[in-house]
């Protein structure tokens, strides 16, 4: 799936609902650490969800998971919002344990510029047991009828232990004109998990049987993912970088019991989709997992060289499978640059190149039984060069995080927590980046080797 750069209003109104969890102090995760971690994303709302209902045309823009290791509060203010429409206040004084968001968009008809005429946040909330998740979702709907621009909905069909259903119009920071606003919250035992669709254009606006046909889908999802029926937990054996300043792009799911979560109508060229699931069925792959991580660079100008670290992991069906999965990677890699054996304790290489926008590129892919990873580290030793800064990359950073990745894989480590930027992946100087072609610094986040 390709992703297209976030436009000002989501990044604000996305900020925005994470502003909501700012006070979730994860105070009990310490009670349950010794029993495995929920599968969060797995429970999120999927495009496949949006195709079963009826509302084509929806595709993963954006995912991020915290937890007690990256409150959500660092995660925001690393952001930079400038407010939103009372979301912020719609958790209020609850305590979930952990959070995941998950945002899917829709473009306008065959308009794949940017221009969206949805978009989907799926908000999932783990709480230490069903009683406070019950007050959460309480505190949710009076936060956001407090707010003021939403009214509460008096038929509703009542999903999971519980649920609300609100309407109306909002008029978000970035676009300055009233859009319409379905929102949805509702309880499966610890589990709170909220819908909001914000509708930008008249054509087929979301509707209530469409957003409760949605969180009626969640919710059985929700059920099989707590009694472990359903998702592949690859989740827990990605390492996710700490950086200073960015975090996570995507943090989410492609295929997740073997189904491929993409659209035709959205991010992909016609025919894309049928042709990634094609594969996933040939190659046998149950799980995709997909993790990006902005290192530095500019938010908004396209074209412009950042630097990037990104993270594919596939669980197939069989190691005979992943075993040729692996050897697939490796061949095409042997087409463009050299390949290098590791000493990782399993079947591993590395690679590196140049790329199409001058920046030099370090890879590894790793195989761990059924399982293949492959990592990349754009370095951005081209954006690097453009502002001046002092970068010198080297293989190592990258050799570091491919050991506790093997690790994590391999259940030897614990992948819970971020961990933190080797310091060569940085610049040596503090700065803001400078788009191309333009002349004033973008007030965004100094990035920085630590002091």
């Amino acid at each position: 799936m390709f992703l297209v750069p976030r436009l000002p209003f989501r990044a604000s109104f996305a900020f925005a609902i994470l502003l909501a969890l700012t006070s979730l102090a994860p105070a009990s995760v310490a009670a349950r650490r010794g029993a495995p971690r929920l599968d969060l994303p797995a429970m999120a709302l999927r495009t496949t969800d949006f195709m079963e209902v009826g509302h084509d045309g929806f595709g993963q823009n954006y995912g991020h998971l915290t937890d007690r290791s990256r409150s959500a509060r660092q995660f925001l203010e690393s952001g930079g919002p400038d407010g939103g429409n009372g979301d912020e206040h719609v958790i209020g004084d609850a305590r979930a344990d952990r959070t995941y968001i998950l945002e899917l968009a829709r473009f306008h008809g065959d308009d794949q510029s940017g221009s969206f005429s949805q978009v989907a946040f799926s908000i999932v909330l783990e709480f230490e047991d069903d009683d406070e998740a019950a007050d959460a979702l309480d505190e949710m709907e009076d936060q956001w009828l407090e707010a003021g621009h939403l009214d509460k909905v008096r038929r509703a069909q009542q999903i999971g232990d519980g649920s609300f259903y609100l309407e109306g119009d909002a008029i978000p920071h970035d676009v300055q004109r009233p859009v319409e606003r379905t929102t949805l919250g509702f309880q499966v035992d610890n589990i709170v998990a909220a819908i909001i669709l914000i509708n930008f254009s008249d054509d087929d606006p979301p509707t209530q049987d469409v957003t409760e046909d949605l969180a009626s889908i969640q919710a059985d999802r929700i059920e099989s993912v707590l009694d472990g029926d359903e998702g592949g937990a690859l989740f827990d054996k990605v390492v996710r970088l700490r950086v200073d300043g960015n975090n996570a792009w995507m943090d989410s799911y492609f295929a997740i019991d073997g189904v491929w979560q993409c659209d035709d109508v959205d991010f992909t060229s016609p025919g894309a989709c049928d042709d990634a699931q094609e594969l996933a069925d040939e190659r046998q792959i149950e799980h995709s997992y997909f993790l990006k991580t902005r290192i530095f660079g500019n938010f908004y100008a396209d074209g412009t060289p950042e630097s990037w670290y990104w993270l594919f992991l596939d669980e197939f069906s069989s190691e005979e499978a992943a075993e040729a999965g692996f050897e697939r990677l490796r061949s095409a890699y042997g087409e463009v640059s050299s390949v290098t054996d590791l000493d990782l304790g399993h079947e591993s290489f590395s690679a590196h190149y140049e790329s199409g926008n001058g920046n030099l590129m370090f890879n590894v892919v790793i195989r761990v039984d059924n399982m293949v990873v492959y990592m990349i580290h754009d370095t951005g030793t081209a954006l690097a060069a453009e502002q001046g800064w002092t970068l010198e990359p080297s293989e190592s950073a990258t050799l570091e995080l491919a050991e506790i990745q093997a690790a994590c894989m391999e259940g030897t480590e614990s992948c819970e927590a971020p961990v933190r930027i080797p310091e060569e992946m940085l610049p040596a100087e503090a700065g803001y980046v400078t788009p191309f072609g333009g002349e004033a610094s973008i007030a965004m986040h100094p990035i920085r080797r630590a002091a």
